[in-house]
């Protein structure tokens, strides 16, 4: 049994457990798994992938509990190819369709001529939504001097870590509160390997990350959240070449056998 398999048996074990009510949402998910003979949802092929999205309960998220947050910003990594992908209409002077590097190059190029953050909005027009309709979102600002480590720490391994990346943030009071900021769900990170359930009764209204510092020994991460669609005038960015950086080890492969481990301390 791979260990991708493993986590996949694991989580559905789990996250129902900890999230009782996304049970009869989980439950159709893994009927489709395993109807298409996938092992896991996290190596399906396009076709499969786009086959599960054309129904209705794979883009059905962000629906967890209502999240707090007290912070001035939620920050957000990702990458050129993704945001470009994420808007409602990209309408910078450089075509959507352009290379990964002419598109970086372009905010590249704003950011050191302004010196500041860009607003989203001299880029595309419309909203900003993530996969299956939701992004994720973490208290810690990916924009400074250690980026890399702060990635870690929001669960994010190097495989998942882009060269040509975009920190993002969104000014909480900008965001229409409560229903847009949500608890995450194990529905919202069905395909990833990566994800804590927190409890549905806990206290904190806000998810947690796992860390992924120590990669022989995973604990509790940052807070992260999931929204849905944002205008893309709440939403700054600014440009980051991650061309360095990156730590032996911290690789979604090597990482398993600790995921497993840190699931099993979840039962």
């Amino acid at each position: 049994m791979s260990n991708s398999r493993s986590i996949y048996i694991l989580r559905k074990q789990i996250d129902p457990d900890r999230q009782p009510s996304t049970r009869p949402r989980l439950a159709p998910l893994w009927e489709s798994i395993e109807r298409l003979g996938a092992d896991t949802p996290y190596d399906l092929t396009d076709d499969q992938l786009s086959d599960l999205l054309a129904e209705r309960e794979f883009t059905t998220c962000g629906m967890g509990r209502h999240a707090n947050s007290s912070a001035t910003y939620l920050y957000r990594l990702t990458s050129i190819a993704a945001l470009v992908r994420s808007v409602t209409k990209w309408t910078a002077r450089i075509r959507a369709e352009a290379s990964d590097q002419s598109l970086f190059r372009l905010l590249d190029n704003d950011y050191r001529r302004t010196g500041g953050w860009l607003s989203l909005s001299a880029y595309a027009t419309g909203n900003l939504r993530g996969f299956r309709g939701i992004s994720w979102w973490a208290h810690h600002d990916f924009s400074g001097p250690r980026t890399i480590e702060a990635a870690y720490k929001c669960g994010l391994p190097n495989d998942w870590i882009p060269v040509n990346a975009v920190v993002l943030r969104c000014r909480v009071k900008n965001l229409k509160m409560p229903e847009s900021l949500r608890v995450p769900e194990g529905v919202d990170a069905f395909f990833s390997e990566i994800f804590q359930a927190v409890h549905e009764d806990a206290p904190l209204a806000a998810g947690e990350a796992i860390d992924l510092t120590d990669p022989t020994r995973l604990v509790v991460g940052e807070k992260e959240f999931v929204i849905g669609s944002i205008p893309v005038g709440a939403v700054e960015l600014k440009p980051l070449n991650l061309r360095d950086g990156r730590r032996n080890g911290i690789d979604l492969e090597r990482l398993r056998p600790a995921l497993e481990a840190f699931y099993h301390s979840l039962k």
